[in-house]
């Protein structure tokens, strides 16, 4: 949490680790690209690490169906050949939910809506479905 270019230095270097990785960085920012760009001599050194950047303050207002984005005054930004984006003609709302190896977790990242570990548990359990600790999702029998 917080926000990455008040720690430039040690989130550069931790960004072009995950590019040595083969990995691309994807940063969510309060600040306009504009504002990153026009100052380079502060905030250069992370920005050039940046593959893919959301920039803009969150506004609870302005909250929907957007792609990688909390609210409509977010924007996305390519800054490398690394990652592409599609082209998106719906509205759309993204969650990646990834269990644990134990199985007796989930892990939840995008944006979502309230309770939404709870909603699943309950429809994954209507349909037969629990928490596993040998495998992440199993059916009963």
């Amino acid at each position: 949490g917080g926000e990455p270019f008040e720690h430039i230095k040690p989130l550069a270097a931790l960004a072009r680790m995950v590019h040595d990785s083969g990995l691309s960085v994807v940063s969510y920012t309060g600040y306009r690209l504009e504002a990153l760009q026009a100052n380079r001599n502060k905030f250069g050194e992370l920005l050039d690490e940046i593959d893919l950047l959301i920039d803009g303050e969150f506004r609870q207002e302005e909250t929907g169906l957007h792609r990688w984005r909390g609210s409509a005054n977010q924007r996305l930004h390519c800054l490398s050949d690394r990652i592409l984006l599609p082209e998106i003609t719906q509205p759309i709302r993204e969650m990646q939910i990834t269990f644990d190896a134990s199985g007796s977790a989930m892990r939840f990242s995008g944006i979502g809506t309230q309770n939404v570990a709870d909603q699943l548990r309950m429809a994954l359990a209507a349909k037969g479905f629990q928490m596993d600790p040998k495998s992440p999702i199993s059916r009963k029998k």
